[in-house]
């Protein structure tokens, strides 16, 4: 009995050294091939026996990264004109860089200014900017009233201003105009003057009627052209009185005499004002004739019945 098992005692450890033996010698020729470096490679494989042995692993720590800093943040503030937010000062986008200039060019670089609000029309360059046109002309007739009467406010019609300034005096419940002596004449030229000018009036027609019409008279005969601006006087059935004497218009100036024969029975040379309360320089009336031959000018019909004014006169269009 002991016999059989020493046999197969033997049998198994010699399975075993054999088995043993063929591990050792596949393991020699794992060896010897992966010890030989593999042409082309990049790098030499570790041998198998290290690989083996190696029975821990050093864990290797990850590479720091540097911290990040946080992302700005732009707060808003109300713009100084209320219409929007704008950023802060320090986000303010930098001025654009101008490109570059090729040799040879001279380029005048300007002064940075403050930033400026767009304008839909900038304004042209120095030198290029055009001419003002220049103002249309204004044409105004200047209407003296009688006495008794009143002006009235600045009006227009077919393109003409009408000025009519109140006299300078009072007379028959209303006001008249006093053009003598000196004094008199002086204040009611300025009122005059003082009207055109407030109207802007580049082209005027002074008529009057009545005691305007003699004002009128006096204004021509004085040589009064308001600045270069008096076209022509319309002297519609004045007071025919001694204003007119020793008459000097100013060159350029027209005038036209309208009479209606109204006032021609009480108006004869001689005839004294007081009478009739009248206004008149020098006290009488010198009559239709002399007065027409004094201003340079025939006595024109007017259609107007009795002793009214004929503002339909062309000539206080005719410019």
């Amino acid at each position: 009995m002991r016999s059989v098992f020493r046999a197969t005692a033997r049998r198994g450890l010699a399975r075993t050294a054999i088995a043993a033996l063929g591990s050792l010698a596949l393991l020699g020729a794992t060896i010897a091939l992966t010890d030989t470096p593999r042409r082309g490679d990049r790098f030499e494989t570790i041998s198998t026996a290290m690989l083996l042995s190696s029975t821990t692993t050093t864990p290797v720590a990850a590479p720091r990264q540097a911290p990040v800093a946080p992302a700005p943040t732009t707060t808003l503030v109300p713009a100084a004109d209320g219409g929007g937010d704008t950023p802060p000062a320090e986000m303010a986008p930098r001025p654009t860089e101008a490109p570059p200039v090729p040799s040879g060019r001279r380029v005048t670089a300007a002064a940075p200014t403050a930033a400026q609000p767009a304008s839909a029309h900038p304004p042209a360059p120095q030198g290029e900017r055009e001419a003002m046109a220049p103002a249309a002309a204004t044409d105004c007739l200047v209407s003296l009233h009688g006495k008794g009467g009143r002006g009235a406010a600045t009006s227009s019609n077919g393109g003409i201003v009408r000025v009519a300034p109140t006299g300078n005096a009072a007379g028959w419940g209303g006001r008249q105009w006093m053009y003598f002596p000196e004094s008199g004449y002086q204040a009611a030229l300025g009122i005059v003057t003082a009207a055109i000018d407030e109207a802007g009036c580049t082209r005027v027609i002074v008529g009057g009627f009545s005691n305007g019409g003699a004002f009128a008279a006096k204004l021509y005969c004085r040589g009064e052209s308001f600045g270069g601006r008096l076209v022509r006087v319309v002297v519609d059935d004045p007071v025919v009185d001694h204003a007119v004497n020793g008459c000097s218009p100013a060159p350029g100036v027209g005038v036209t005499l309208y009479w209606t024969g109204a006032l021609e029975g009480t108006a004869q040379p001689g005839w004294s004002c007081a009478g009739g309360d009248w206004t008149c320089e020098g006290g009488t009336t010198i009559g239709i004739e002399a007065y027409a031959a004094a201003l340079g000018t025939p006595a024109k019909h007017s259609p107007m019945g009795g002793h009214s004014p004929y503002t339909g006169a062309p000539e206080l269009s005719r410019f």
